[in-house]
């Protein structure tokens, strides 16, 4: 990756590095969630990442529950925004 290429964080304006480690902490969040799931506790779900060039993505299984994960998603975007941005 060239300097033109390095890809820049729009929280701090940092490059985003490629190399960095595996993240243990979402690792042990995305399993909680999975164990969650197959125990038929969690019934409907969204989720977002970043990878490690920074790009983003995100998928929904929101199952007969629209309303309730919609709910969910705007409360973890007002959790997040509170401390993101501080």
């Amino acid at each position: 990756m060239n300097d033109e290429q390095k890809i820049v964080s729009i929280i701090n304006g940092a490059p985003v590095s490629s190399k960095k480690a595996i993240n243990q902490n979402v690792i042990r969040l995305l399993e909680q969630a999975l164990e969650r799931a197959k125990a038929g506790e969690i019934v409907a779900v969204a989720v977002c990442g970043v990878d490690k060039n920074g790009e983003s993505g995100s998928a929904f299984e929101p199952g007969e529950h629209n309303h309730l994960l919609l709910a969910a998603i705007v409360l973890l975007q007002h959790r997040f925004s509170s401390i993101a941005f501080t």
